[in-house]
């Protein structure tokens, strides 16, 4: 009787200093907070606070809001069922000291560890942002790919030459429609531009293989390895290509003032090429 009264004892000196969670999610944009998960009840009472109940301190790290990472602070005693600020820490050996003497339920394991349901909840902001970096690698690569499938159309050209095909070939694809008389006026472009020939069927396939809804920087590589006078060339014949069908859609329309704009060509200039061929926008 005397070991059990002094392991009682022994058990109460571990949570007479009260602590207190961090406090929950604030203004900040990232940082971290503490929950409490009820685990079980205990036979333990304190008289300012009630009964008290066994819980999971987990910490959860969060990026804008978005909670990324939990992991576990091991086991508190708390009042409320755990719906509380303060908390008192207990270690494992704690726990297996109040099992001995019937304070904590004997099935409750002595380390807390996470469960499956409190590390999905806490950490799906880190599933979302892998998925996000595998979808964005799927993209980026499909990308590279058909890249790689429409310099191979091209042949070995040059890089100004490659970069000048590319490009009209990207605005003949603007608007998701490819029109059988932009690509004989990209094969003629091409053919007459590189000393080569470029059938409708080859062009065509490169048109399939264009992008659409490029980034800013897509627009200026088209323009890396040309000089001025090649750069107006190039936008001439990208308006010579979306007009070939005797009209400029909407998205024609901004892949050339786009694109101008990317290689420094400014729209007195654009008005000023075959001003005859450039309708409004459909």
């Amino acid at each position: 009787m005397r070991i059990l009264l002094i392991g009682c004892l022994t058990f109460f000196t571990i949570i007479l200093t009260s602590q207190t969670a961090e406090a929950r999610r604030g203004g900040n944009n990232s940082g971290h907070y503490e929950t409490l998960t009820f685990v079980s009840e205990t036979a333990i009472v304190r008289e300012a606070e009630g009964p008290m109940a066994l819980c999971h301190l987990t910490r959860k790290r969060y990026i804008a809001f978005i909670d990324y990472w939990v992991s576990s602070k091991g086991y508190v005693l708390a009042a409320n069922n755990c719906n509380v600020e303060s908390f008192y820490k207990v270690t494992a050996d704690d726990v297996l000291m109040a099992q001995s003497i019937g304070m904590i339920p004997d099935s409750i394991p002595a380390e807390a560890s996470m469960s499956i349901s409190e590390f999905a909840k806490g950490s799906w902001g880190a599933a979302l942002a892998i998925l996000l970096a595998v979808l964005v690698g799927i993209k980026l690569y499909r990308q590279a790919m058909r890249k790689r499938g429409r310099k191979g159309e091209m042949g070995n050209i040059s890089p100004q030459a490659s970069a000048f095909l590319d490009a009209i070939c990207h605005a003949a694809k603007a608007d998701g429609d490819i029109d059988p008389s932009e690509i004989q006026v990209i094969s003629e472009i091409a053919s007459q531009a590189t000393g080569q020939n470029f059938g409708p069927a080859q062009i065509k396939r490169i048109i399939q293989q264009a992008e659409r809804n490029l980034t800013d920087a897509q627009y200026r590589s088209f323009g890396k390895d040309l000089s001025r006078h090649q750069k107006l060339m190039l936008v001439e014949a990208v308006l010579a290509t979306v007009t070939a069908d005797g009209k400029i859609t909407k998205d024609e329309h901004t892949f050339l003032s786009k694109l101008a704009g990317a290689l420094g060509v400014t729209g007195a200039e654009v008005s000023a090429m075959l001003p005859q061929r450039a309708p409004a926008p459909a």
